[in-house]
């Protein structure tokens, strides 16, 4: 399976300031716009009976309230994916409306989006911040959608290429990389349905 390691749980840093400075997830505070979190992960996947990208999602869901109590952060949305092209497709057309849906009564306010994926040709250890995904949906995996997929584009709308993440992934790779030695920095989470995700 081509996708990302799991991510480790980290305090993401989504706004930036014209002058580009990066504002701390504990500085938001009621008076700023909501932010709204997405947490996704992966089920069992072949031989991977119990996926450790849902039990770091767990993790984090379990400490969420108690970390980001009396902020502007709350937990829009989480759920474990089955690792089946067709399902994940379906829950991100759900979400992408349930979204819409709450900016249409809420505007201004922020969404962020983690999904954390295993790859099982990696290193136990290694934890890879993903920055860039690709505009494919060529799946060279199981659950293939029947074949059809093969060199296609993901989002008709991006007119390039790849789209990188606003999240300061450099930043938070230089705040976590002293405590954890297997971190790294990717621009590839493979061409599976981390990809696409």
């Amino acid at each position: 399976m081509s996708t990302q390691t799991p991510t480790a749980p980290v305090q993401v840093q989504p706004k930036t300031t014209q002058n580009n400075e990066t504002h701390s997830a504990h500085h938001h505070s009621h008076k700023g716009r909501r932010l709204n979190v997405v947490v996704t992960a992966f089920g069992p996947f072949m031989t991977i009976t119990e996926n450790p990208s849902d039990y770091v999602r767990k993790h984090i869901i379990s400490q969420f309230e108690k970390k980001f109590a009396d902020t502007n952060i709350v937990l829009f949305d989480t759920n474990q994916l089955p690792v089946e092209d067709d399902m994940v497709y379906e829950y991100l057309n759900a979400l992408r409306t349930k979204i819409r849906a709450h900016q249409s009564m809420h505007s201004g306010e922020e969404f962020l989006i983690i999904h954390l994926g295993v790859n099982g040709g990696r290193d136990v250890l290694q934890v890879d911040l993903e920055r860039r995904a690709f505009n494919s949906k060529t799946f060279r995996g199981k659950n293939e959608w029947d074949g059809t997929c093969k060199d296609q584009i993901a989002e008709d709308q991006l007119y390039y290429s790849h789209t990188r993440t606003r999240v300061p992934i450099n930043e938070i790779y230089s705040r976590l990389k002293p405590k954890h030695p297997f971190l790294n920095v990717s621009d590839s989470a493979g061409r599976y349905l981390c990809n696409y995700i």
